[in-house]
């Protein structure tokens, strides 16, 4: 590349010293007052200053972005329907039964539910003569060439720092993978961080009879997301994971997923103690580990964000509480467990939560929701 040059101002030879004359002002015709010539040399001289010094602030390259994918938009496709989204978009690990009916995300899942049992007893079935399984699925958007080295890097530092905060938390190699539009990831059942741009939580719904499939139908349950999801199914018989993975989006929220979406995936080997206590002490199961997951990931974030420089992470923190308000699962976040943690610290809020999560929700002063005894395993929700 040739060097840019630039012109080499040409020499102005001085005026002779020529001693002027004074003209009376009855020869000369009055005009506005100019500025003087040491005032005009004085703005000259600026004006070339500020010339030089902005062609100079043009010509040097731009410093990259760090993290680009603070203001990475996902390229999703309007309208698009979720036939389409399983043909264009690879799977993410395989798909899991799915039997919560009642939560609020839900509703899809919910009214296929309802219009295909009322289609089957129109058509002459009774309940007796079919079964309907659920799924819950997620396909992801290949990740971006221009930001998958920054994503990756951010997530490796994110999770040697979830390391050396917490002493105690469970170990494993997680293998993370950036995902490819033409990428096979059915078969990884577990351990593994899918980085995409975006994703969409497809349910699916299958009437089986005699052993066969009779009618299938699919919704979007999650559309155009970008932020984390975990995606975990149990044993029946001894409550552990069988199924254990992790989507991460490439956007300004993977500032936080890397803790929110791993700390509680390396602690579903407790999930049944886990939940027997919450539960039996009034407490919602699943409010209670986004309270404590979500509280340490936010405190998390915002000490690494101070480590790497990362300057709006304050901005970064206020779009993730909006995400929180949304939702009733989120709703001790911010007023109660991150005040708690940042008092007490990281390591105290996982150690009083491994000694008794029942005791964490009322050290951060949340009461119990209602007194009810233990549910059977059998009928814990995948």
């Amino acid at each position: 590349m040739s060097k840019k040059t630039r012109r080499k101002p040409r020499k102005r030879e001085k005026a002779p010293s020529v001693p002027l004359q004074e003209p009376s002002t009855s020869e000369v015709p009055q005009r506005e007052e100019s500025p003087s010539r040491r005032r005009f040399l004085k703005l000259s001289a600026t004006g070339s200053l500020l010339t030089a010094g902005g062609l100079a602030y043009w010509l040097m390259p731009k410093t990259p972005d760090p993290w680009p994918f603070l203001t990475h938009q996902a390229d999703f496709i309007e309208n698009l329907q979720t036939e389409d989204a399983e043909k264009r978009y690879p799977l993410l690990g395989p798909s899991i039964p799915f039997q919560r009916m009642n939560a609020e995300e839900n509703n899809p899942l919910s009214t296929m539910h309802q219009v295909v049992t009322e289609h089957m007893i129109q058509s002459g079935f009774s309940e007796q003569d079919y079964e309907i399984r659920k799924y819950l699925s997620y396909r992801g958007l290949p990740l971006s060439s221009k930001v998958k080295d920054e994503s990756l890097k951010y997530i490796d530092q994110a999770i040697e720092f979830l390391y050396s905060k917490i002493q105690g938390l469970p170990d494993s190699d997680l293998s993370i993978i950036p995902v490819t539009r033409n990428g096979k990831y059915q078969s990884r059942k577990k351990d593994n961080i899918f980085v995409v741009d975006g994703f969409y939580g497809i349910f699916s719904l299958e009437v089986i009879m005699n052993e066969a499939v009779y009618a299938n139908a699919s919704a979007f349950g999650v559309r155009e997301d970008t932020g984390g999801a975990n995606l975990t199914k149990y044993d029946p018989k001894t409550h552990k994971p069988l199924i254990g993975n992790m989507i991460l989006g490439a956007s300004q929220f993977l500032i936080h997923t890397p803790f929110s979406e791993i700390i509680p995936h390396r602690m579903g080997e407790d999930f049944e103690d886990n939940y027997l206590e919450l539960v039996g002490a009034g407490y919602d199961y699943t409010t209670a580990i986004e309270t404590f997951s979500e509280g340490l990931s936010v405190v998390l974030a915002a000490e690494l964000g101070v480590k790497l420089g990362i300057r709006n992470m304050h901005e970064l923190t206020d779009e993730t509480y909006a995400l929180y308000d949304r939702r009733s699962k989120y709703q001790h976040v911010k007023t109660k467990s991150v005040p708690w943690i940042k008092t007490h610290g990281v390591q105290r809020a996982y150690d009083l939560w491994m000694q008794s999560p029942a005791e964490f929700m009322k050290a951060i002063g949340v009461e119990p929701e209602t007194s009810q005894p233990p549910k059977e395993l059998s009928k814990i929700p995948a």
